[in-house]
């Protein structure tokens, strides 16, 4: 059986070698440091959790009121006052019918259609295209829906399809014959070349991610698509409601609040993403990025402020005040405007997530009802935005081909580290996933996890 590094090793390179090699090294814009350096003096942070606490986001908002008019930062230069666009919603205005699109029995069986197409060329997972899996009617309508990711309201749920008439492996090539029509180059999602299996026996709910437990998860983006894509094969008996926010809404928000300040702060490259240990032990660059007329948010809270199962790492760099401020600014800016999304089993959901934000509510399973839900990072080279300078190195780190990374299939949490053998692969030792040319393999997050 072929060895995997675990993808939180600590040996494991943050930035793989031959993709460092192919864009000439880390560069000040992306200011990374690597482990060894010489640990600069001892720091604190500032008091942020990394669930938000209200309480202590007011009492900063107060504490620094005094400070914004001496401060007097504005909006960095050559960004709008306001976004008016489709994208810069407020959930109240939202409902099922705005993006929610019912599959029609025709539809369905040119699915059905489809996928036995496909499996009668005897193609691997990887092979699953829009060429392989077509869909001469649906996929005009399918088009549609991929556009209102850039020029609507950023987000769809595709429904009617029931998962349990499908074999695992057939729910899988149908979720990737449906999102190849959203974006054909596909992610991978952690450096190893796969997506981990998690054990739940024995660790306790403190020692978990918070990707892989049932609490709650505070506002942010995945790290880095453009579209994240989810497809729910059952959802919990209780809770688990995703929450969709416009980052887009956010940013106007707090432009009316008379806090451009803010926009600054989250514009600047001084924010420090932990890489947990690895090598470098964190890089800078902005949450937020004004680029090509469109505002791009990005970010991760457990990467600036740790968490209880993943504390922040110690001697790198602060959360300075002002970030602290801001970050939950966002937050609670997100939260108001969100929208709530009640995922039905085998409900397809799609995400812009360049311009909104997500969270989930925490969820209970039952015997009779277990979340179980397969993510993609893809990108649409025809339609995806034009990625910002400071992220293309992270950009390159998921969606280019690294030359010390085998990709393979991980979609199965009921099988020898959860993955989905090649379909050649008789042993259930190939490496299956990547397609060239930096069309790596996507994967799940196993039985009851969610979107990071």
């Amino acid at each position: 059986m072929a060895e995997h590094t675990h993808p939180f090793d600590r040996k494991v390179e943050y930035y793989p070698l031959s993709i460092l090699a192919r864009h000439g090294g880390p560069s000040s814009t992306h200011n990374t440091e690597p482990a060894g350096s010489p640990k600069p003096p001892a720091y604190t942070s500032a008091d942020i959790d990394w669930i938000p606490n209200f309480a202590k986001f007011q009492k900063r908002l107060k504490e620094r009121s005094s400070l914004v008019c001496s401060e007097a930062a504005g909006l960095p230069k050559g960004w709008p006052s306001r976004l008016d666009s489709p994208l810069a919603w407020t959930g109240s205005d939202l409902h099922p019918g705005d993006y929610v699109f019912e599959l029609t029995q025709a539809n369905i069986q040119e699915i059905n259609n489809a996928l036995l197409y496909f499996k009668g060329l005897g193609l691997e997972l990887d092979d699953v295209r829009r060429a392989t899996f077509p869909l001469p009617t649906l996929a005009p309508q399918l088009s549609q829906l991929s556009s209102s990711l850039y020029h609507g309201i950023g987000f769809c749920v595709l429904r009617g399809l029931n998962p349990k008439l499908y074999s695992r492996e057939d729910n899988v090539i149908i979720y990737l014959g449906l999102s190849s029509y959203f974006g054909e180059q596909r992610g991978r999602q952690y450096q190893d070349g796969h997506i981990t299996e998690v054990k739940f026996d024995g660790v306790p709910d403190n020692l978990r991610r918070p990707l892989f437990t049932n609490a709650s998860q505070p506002f942010h983006t995945d790290l880095i698509c453009g579209v994240l894509a989810m497809h729910f094969i059952d959802t919990a008996a209780k809770g688990g409601e995703v929450l969709l926010s416009s980052s887009w809404r956010v940013y106007n928000e707090i432009v009316a609040q008379s806090r451009p300040d803010i926009i600054n702060t989250l514009s600047k490259d001084d924010w420090v993403h932990d890489t947990f240990g690895r090598n470098p032990a964190y890089h800078k660059r902005p949450i937020m990025h004004h680029w090509r007329d469109r505002l791009v948010t990005i970010f991760s809270r457990r990467n600036l402020v740790g968490s209880e199962a993943t504390p922040r790492s110690p001697g790198i760099p602060p959360v300075t005040e002002a970030q602290a401020e801001a970050l939950d600014a966002v937050h609670f800016a997100a939260a108001a405007h969100a929208v709530t999304v009640r995922p039905r089993p085998g409900d397809f959901m799609f995400v812009n997530n360049f311009a909104l934000m997500h969270s989930r509510n925490a969820w209970e399973d039952s015997e009779a009802s277990k979340r179980y839900i397969l993510r993609l990072w893809l990108n649409d080279p025809e339609q995806g935005w034009e990625v910002p300078p400071a992220l293309r190195l992270g950009w390159a780190r998921i969606f280019e081909e690294a030359d010390e990374i085998t990709n393979f299939w991980d979609v199965d949490p009921d099988v020898a580290r959860g993955r989905m053998p090649r379909l050649d692969d008789g042993d259930g030792d190939g490496n299956g996933g990547s397609g060239g040319g930096g069309n790596g393999g996507g994967g799940s997050n196993g039985r009851s996890t969610s979107c990071g």
